[in-house]
């Protein structure tokens, strides 16, 4: 990838359209839903998660938004569940995995995670992803549970949280709830999300994405 084709998220909002790599994305900025725009989370996500090498397999990601880490997951080989609730899906989701090469990797999928009854589909997996999802207080539990649903099922998995340091109180929420779940959480470097930005050609100052957190989870 090129740096020159990529820029951080907040200095894209109002392009209806993003050429973020290899991949074409519709982003809508309408302030619906935070789920129809392109977060820092998901491009620093996508690039550690290249630069791990994590050998293929089955993935899942839980509010994929306009999919830039579904659609990465699918380039290196995976095949992913993306999931987000119906009105992403049909605004930006499904459109920008159909107009990508790799769409046969992807299966898109609705869940809303305050439905329990829909925890079950699809597992085991070997990934579990989410980034840019902590953002209201009524949805962390909502969250954690979906995560812990899918986990206890896929019992290898690897659980992956990005989030975006904005809210520390609603931060500190996430975690003290996940501890309470039986989740252990350990942050990944800061530098080695320097590293893996610059290996994907992102060549941003740190200040740009300073915010940016990435989490791996482990059920005890």
């Amino acid at each position: 990838m090129s740096s020159i084709h990529i820029q951080p998220a907040h200095a894209t909002k109002h392009l209806p359209v993003l050429e973020h790599g290899p991949f074409c994305l519709t982003q809508s900025d309408n302030g619906l839903s935070n789920g129809t725009a392109l977060w820092l989370g998901a491009q620093v996500l996508s690039a550690y998660l290249t630069a791990l090498n994590l050998p293929v397999g089955r993935a899942l990601e839980l509010g994929s938004g306009i999919g830039l880490s579904s659609l990465t997951l699918a380039a290196l080989g995976w095949s992913v569940v993306a999931t987000d609730l119906p009105d992403v899906i049909d605004a930006v989701l499904a459109q920008n995995v159909a107009a990508n090469d790799i769409h046969q990797r992807i299966l898109v999928r609705p869940l809303d995670w305050t439905h329990s009854q829909v925890l079950t589909e699809h597992p085991p997996y070997d990934l579990i992803i989410t980034a840019d999802t902590i953002y209201s207080p009524s949805l962390i539990r909502p969250l954690l549970d979906t995560i812990h649903a899918f986990a206890t099922r896929s019992p290898r998995a690897h659980l992956f949280v990005c989030l975006e340091q904005r809210d520390p109180p609603l931060i500190a929420s996430f975690f003290a709830q996940a501890h309470q779940l039986g989740f252990r959480t350990d942050q990944i470097p800061s530098r080695k999300l320097s590293k893996a930005l610059k290996k994907a050609g992102i060549e941003w100052p740190r200040e740009d994405w300073e915010g940016i957190q990435l989490w791996k989870l482990r059920l005890s």
